[in-house]
């Protein structure tokens, strides 16, 4: 099998072809020969490799964030131990770590998104808000060296999206056209309505797409520049991280915008000419309600009286440094805590008394008894007991939607959203 070229197309076509000798009527013999297109087969087999190749990427990213977020709790929880007992003078040092250990934490969901790890938040954005209120961040990216054109519909248009994660998305692509341009040639960006159906029109593209089956309306953010652009058979291996090529860059930029997207369930199309420019499109589909989304900003917490009601709690984690950091908030609350390393032992001592205690806070990826397995446990004793999941992962998604008596935290999360988590389970329990 072997790529041949067709008069009038762009692209080479692959063709599996075999041979065999014929008997001639008159004695003599000839050679006759069978040709089969499978130019889109070879396609599919190239775009399963890319597709496994990030898979194995991400797998890696995300354990990686997982265990590095691990670490952040013990950086940032003993941090806001400190705060609270350091005097005035010396806040300013432990603010400081703070503010470090939360930009990690932003490293963390690049790198959860790289992997499609992270979900999006519950809530819902505005695009065209958060692509105005973006500008000045791009201008600043593109530091003078291009002008940057926008041609975005300002009217409300709401999409299931994390805003920090699409704000980098834009960013990076921006970073991307940036690298491919010349100094002092535009650089666009923009958002409009579309039909979903759109993103596979066009010649030249790369489309990927964890687009739901229902959805038929959408917005398209897109970036798009007049540079060098990008050859055809570059186009499969742009996504690829630390895929390094002179017109390209190296890095993680465009492997992670394509991770947001995955985890927006949107679509990317890439469309680009060599020496004619590239355009970068993002795909999302449009929700009827919007709502807030939830900021990824660490406040620092103040210590209240404990949530009433919920006054004997059981903390489960493998990380002793973790169970460590939550006992010492939750009885500077003033709660009874009972904490626990083995998941196994404290699903025994939950089987045989679990009214002692009023609710649990547990990680959900516990060796030994798989995920959620804490929470079937409690529920086979008690279906109201009020379960706080948490996880290095965004594992939201592995919440019971029917169950109204749990919640979840993403680590490394802070005093203020465990208490905002234990006044939630307290008033539910007493409704």
């Amino acid at each position: 099998m072997g790529p041949v070229t067709v008069p009038g197309e762009s692209k080479p076509r692959y063709v599996w072809d075999t041979k065999f000798p014929i008997d001639a009527a008159d004695g003599g013999r000839l050679l006759g020969g069978i040709g089969i297109d499978v130019t889109a087969l070879h396609e599919t087999q190239k775009q399963l490799a890319v597709a496994q190749r990030l898979e194995s990427i991400g797998l890696m990213a995300g354990g990686v964030a997982h265990d590095f977020n691990n670490l952040l709790f013990a950086i940032a929880g003993n941090a806001e131990i400190a705060m609270q007992q350091v005097p005035a003078e010396h806040r300013a040092n432990i603010e400081s770590i703070l503010a470090a250990t939360e930009h990690a934490s932003a490293l963390c969901r690049q790198l959860l998104a790289l992997g499609g790890r992270r979900e999006t938040e519950a809530g819902s954005i505005d695009v065209g808000r958060l692509v105005n209120e973006s500008i000045e961040l791009l201008e600043m990216t593109l530091q003078a060296e291009h002008p940057l054109e926008v041609q975005a519909d300002f009217s409300s248009a709401h999409v299931r999206v994390d805003s920090a994660q699409l704000r980098q998305a834009l960013v990076n692509l921006v970073l991307n056209a940036k690298q491919a341009s010349e100094p002092g040639t535009p650089i666009t960006i923009g958002c409009e309505a579309v039909a979903l159906s759109d993103i596979t029109q066009g010649s030249g593209r790369e489309v990927h797409s964890w687009l739901p089956e229902e959805a038929s309306r959408g917005i398209c953010v897109f970036v798009r520049d007049t540079g060098r652009g990008i050859d055809a058979d570059l186009l499969e291996r742009i996504f690829d991280p630390y895929y390094t090529h002179e017109e390209l860059g190296h890095g993680l930029g465009l492997a992670t915008v394509l991770g947001i997207v995955k985890a927006a369930r949107g679509a990317i199309r890439v469309e680009s000419t060599p020496n004619a420019g590239s355009s970068f499109e993002i795909y999302l589909p449009l929700v009827e309600e919007a709502a807030a989304a939830r900021g990824d900003t660490v406040q620092m917490p103040a210590i209240e009286d404990q949530p009433p009601g919920l006054n004997r709690i059981m903390v489960i984690d493998d990380h002793a440094e973790i169970v460590a950091i939550v006992v010492a908030w939750l009885e500077r609350l003033g709660v009874e805590v009972t904490p626990y390393t083995s998941s196994l032992l404290a699903v025994d001592v939950l089987r045989d008394r679990h009214a002692e205690f009023d609710a649990v806070l547990t990680d959900i990826s516990m060796p030994g008894i798989g995920r959620i397995g804490v929470l079937e446990a409690i529920r086979e004793q008690d279906p109201r007991k009020p379960v706080i999941l948490a996880s290095g992962f965004n594992d939201s998604a592995f919440q019971v939607e029917d169950d109204p008596y749990t919640w979840f935290l993403q680590k490394p999360y802070t005093l203020a959203e465990l208490q905002r988590v234990l006044e939630e389970a307290a008033t539910e329990v007493a409704a």
